[in-house]
Parts: structure tokens; sequence; C-alpha cells
């Protein structure tokens, strides 16, 4: 799906890039782009494991663990922090 999606946008860029600038100027292309982008940072803001809070939290937990302690995550409960 993602790979699709990449390749749909890679044709609007390729082709619709300089058809929306000969028609509407290169202002319509930084309005388009800005809002493509920021709705992928939001999409990625929502949905991305790295930007919820709970990944935040496990990583600042484990950071400042001392050497060779247990990290207290499930996830990582048999693990050591080296």
């Amino acid at each position: 799906m993602c790979i699709a999606i990449s390749r749909i946008g890679a044709v609007a860029g390729t082709f619709m890039l300089p058809i929306i600038s000969n028609a509407w100027g290169s202002q319509a292309i930084f309005i388009i782009c800005g809002t493509v982008l920021l709705i992928g940072g939001i999409i990625c803001y929502q949905w991305a494991p790295e930007t919820s809070l709970r990944f935040a939290k496990h990583n600042r937990s484990t950071i400042n663990e001392p050497s060779g302690s247990r990290v207290t995550s499930s996830r990582y409960s048999d693990s050591t922090i080296d």
C-alpha cells in the first residue's frame, strides 16, 4: 500500500508539477506542496510509534539507568543495557 501511494506521488511530482506551474504559477505549487507536507506531518505525528508519548517515556527511563541494570519494560524484560 505504501509503495503504491509513493508511486502516485512520484507520478504527480514528475508529470503534474510542470502542468500546474504553467497553469497557475509557482505560488500554487508552494501551496499544494506545503499542504501535502502538513497533512503528512499530522498523519505521522498521530500514528508513528516514535512520536507517541509511550515511546518517549520508555526511552527516557532506559537512558537514565546505570550500565548493566535491567530494563523495566516488559518488551525488554530479559535484556540488559550495556
